[in-house]
């Protein structure tokens, strides 16, 4: 019998019997005893996209294809059978408790929790920037304000006549929700007792009133700076109009909420509508009291002069033929743009008698740039006998693109041959410039 060593396989022995081996034969050229272990092999990761599975060593930045999906995938299946249609579910209700959501199934009586309401909180944002309504456009700025208050008495139009439209094919439900809806809301109470009133009204009426006195409202959102209330009330006294429209324009207003108010106001400040320039409280007057002497003004000519408590423009002077002039010459330094009006104080109660006469009136206004224009005032007149207080006057405007810093009151009387003589005494105690 003949083996292998077992503890040197190139030896080969033999045995009798199975039982004693001695060497037979040295094998030259047979394998070496096993080496020692290796060092160990790089790590390998993989990764599957959307075409590939891929792997690469550990560190490395490039994937390297391995297989296809594609041939991953084998034929599709056959379609199975249906499965028997499982039992119905049973409803299921949530609740919301101090600090979780729950859930039960209906008709049971115990709620389970679902997650905690602590679960839910994010972490805390950053202070939110101030949520207040958009500030409103001011008498300083003049066109922002202007072209707002007009947007306003424009959309008011709009919301009657869209309601009187509407109540043609919707109900009164419809017409709510469609009003509603919109940015900043409506208050729907009044918009209710608002649709009641155009229901039975003469709607043709009503806004033929309104674009009548259009302009006195969006006068009267200006000089208030949009203010809702005085807009409410001035509809509700407009003395041209129904009571009707009255109550409908009134309350037209006020369905508009605080929000919706401000924001139209804000969307349409830049549009450029509108002219306000004539309105009331559009211009500023800058005055001056003689009850103290002249206050800075002067007399250019003779005819007048002035005294310890006012001016006295004539004193009892008699005229034949020929003219008379007086110039109120202002203070310098006015550094006044854009003047529109003079108001003058007059005391005519010493008698003022003319007939025949042909007057001239102008303003002439010197300029910090020291050019100056003399402009025709043609309603200028010096009041008739009798009269005492406050007469106020158009002018032409002063250049815009210059600053006034004098201006003369100019009025030339002349007396043609043969005509009466203009006799009494005329006293000015005061004067105003209105500037825009």
């Amino acid at each position: 019998m003949l083996r292998q060593n077992p503890s040197n396989p190139c030896i080969l022995e033999s045995s009798p019997d199975g039982q004693t081996w001695t060497q037979f034969a040295d094998l030259s050229g047979c394998a070496g005893m096993p080496g020692a272990d290796g060092a160990d092999g790089r790590e390998v990761e993989f990764n599957v996209s959307t075409t590939h599975i891929q792997w690469r060593y550990v560190g490395d930045s490039t994937w390297i294809d391995l297989v296809t999906l594609a041939d991953l995938k084998g034929v599709d299946g056959i379609d199975g059978q249906p499965g028997a249609d499982g039992t119905d579910g049973r409803e299921v209700e949530f609740n919301v408790s101090t600090t979780h959501i729950q859930w039960r199934y209906v008709r049971d009586s115990t709620w389970i929790d679902l997650i905690a309401l602590d679960d839910l909180k994010g972490e805390q944002g950053e202070t939110g920037t101030n949520n207040d309504l958009p500030s409103t456009p001011t008498l300083a700025e003049t066109d922002k304000l202007c072209s707002a208050a007009t947007g306003i008495a424009d959309r008011i139009l709009a919301l009657v006549t869209d309601i009187v439209n509407d109540l043609a094919t919707f109900t009164d439900l419809e017409v709510l929700e469609a009003l509603l809806v919109s940015p900043g809301g409506r208050n729907g109470s009044v918009l209710q007792q608002l649709i009641g009133l155009l229901e039975t009204a003469d709607s043709t009426t009503i806004i033929n009133e309104f674009n009548a006195e259009k302009s006195s409202l969006i006068e009267q959102l200006y000089c208030s700076e949009l203010d809702k209330d005085t807009a409410i009330s001035w509809a509700q006294s407009v003395v041209s109009w129904s009571s009707v429209t009255q109550s409908v324009i009134g309350q037209a207003i006020e369905a508009v909420t605080d929000g919706k108010w401000a924001l139209w106001a804000f969307i349409d400040a830049d549009k450029g509508l509108g002219d306000c320039t004539s309105f009331n409280c559009v211009t500023t007057q800058t005055c001056w009291d003689f009850a103290n002497g002249s206050a800075g003004w002067g007399d250019s000519t003779s005819s007048g002069e002035f005294l310890s408590n006012r001016y006295r423009m004539r004193s009892n002077q008699r005229y034949a033929v020929g003219c008379f002039r007086v110039a109120l010459v202002s203070p310098t330094g006015l550094n006044l743009n854009n003047i529109v009006g003079v108001s003058i104080d007059w005391d005519c109660s010493g008698g003022n008698s003319r007939n025949n006469n042909i007057n001239q009136n102008y303003i002439r206004y010197v300029y910090t740039d020291g050019t100056q224009e003399e402009l025709n005032m043609p309603n200028f007149d010096i009041p008739s006998s009798g009269f005492v207080g406050t007469q106020s006057y158009s002018v032409p405007q002063s250049d815009p693109n210059k600053t006034v810093n004098q201006v003369v009151i100019i009025h030339r009387e002349w007396l043609p041959v043969g005509g009466a003589s203009s006799t009494g005494t005329i006293y000015v105690d005061g004067i105003c410039l209105e500037t825009l």
